[in-house]
């Protein structure tokens, strides 16, 4: 299983990777799943609405990155990770809150995590997590 972060999985929908990088990256979901939290799912359609809103993407775009992530299986944590622990990773780490709960969703599972976003992957390897980087 892989922790995928929203920047990551934006990048696939919104064709900002090598399309050979996405393919890799959407085969190996099929294959093995994804973990996320509970915030990925609003991050995920608050960037699709927001590049609709600046007309980087139609509604149907939005749509259709909708509906192939619907489509991924994809398995959410049970909940997000206490607010004191989260803040003393996010302070450790100088990540924001949002990038510190990918970052202990991957120390907790165990799992490598691809991002796009460089301080988090930086981060992560510090951690002791593999990373999966896809650079900008």
């Amino acid at each position: 299983m892989l922790v995928l972060d929203a920047s990551a999985a934006l990048a696939v929908i919104l064709d900002e990777m090598d399309r050979r990088e996405a393919r890799q990256l959407l085969e190996e979901i099929r294959a093995n799943g994804v973990l996320v939290p509970p915030l990925w799912t609003q991050e995920v359609v608050n960037a699709l609405l927001m590049a609709e809103r600046r007309d980087r993407i139609t509604p149907s775009d939005v749509e259709r990155g909708i509906a192939l992530l619907d489509g991924l299986p994809v398995e959410l944590t049970e909940s997000d990770p206490p607010m004191s622990h989260l803040a003393s990773v996010a302070r450790e780490h100088r990540l924001t809150a949002y990038d510190a709960t990918y970052l202990l969703t991957a120390m907790e599972s165990g799992s490598p995590l691809a991002t796009r976003d460089e301080a988090l992957a930086e981060a992560a390897r510090r951690a002791g997590v593999r990373v999966i980087s896809f650079p900008r």
